[in-house]
């Protein structure tokens, strides 16, 4: 196994960890981020946004017809690992 590959199972692996913990405590006063809040906070583009919320990469809860974040999970620890697996010469759009 790769270890590009071990480090994306791991991250899958504290995703679940994370919503387990989330869905688990029961707190009904989150602070949820929209989605601009997010792309600006870690500066990526609506398609990488999707594209990390399809592979499982960053917890979302969805609210109607959009997606909101629970702030508390981006830590310095879980954004340094989100970050470091974003290739930025796969930006396309803004």
């Amino acid at each position: 196994m790769k270890k590009n590959e071990f480090d994306l199972i791991w991250l899958k692996l504290d995703q679940i960890q994370m919503q387990l913990d989330f869905i688990l405590s029961g707190k009904n006063d989150e602070v949820l981020l929209t989605g601009a809040d997010v792309k600006k906070m870690l500066d990526i583009s609506q398609s990488t946004l999707y594209r990390m919320r399809k592979r499982g990469e960053i917890l979302c809860v969805p609210v109607g017809k959009q997606y909101r974040y629970p702030k508390n999970l981006f830590t310095e620890k879980l954004l340094a690992r989100i970050t470091k697996n974003i290739d930025r010469s796969l930006k396309f759009d803004d």
